[in-house]
């Protein structure tokens, strides 16, 4: 185990075919693990993660 100041230390274990939170890791400055509740049932692709990923690229360039 790694302990070390500024480094995740993956807390959270899917441990059954439905679980109820997501990760999202971010670089920056301020806070960097913030629990927040979302409501409604979400359900996140890989299909939902590059649709995204593309729509962000294309508002960079």
């Amino acid at each position: 185990m790694n302990y070390a100041r500024g480094v995740w230390h993956h807390p959270l274990l899917a441990l059954h075919e439905t679980s109820d939170f997501i990760v999202v890791d971010r670089g920056g400055d301020g806070h960097n693990c913030d629990e927040q509740v979302l409501p409604g049932t979400w359900l996140l692709t890989q299909a939902g993660i590059d649709r995204a990923l593309a729509g962000k690229a294309a508002r960079v360039a």
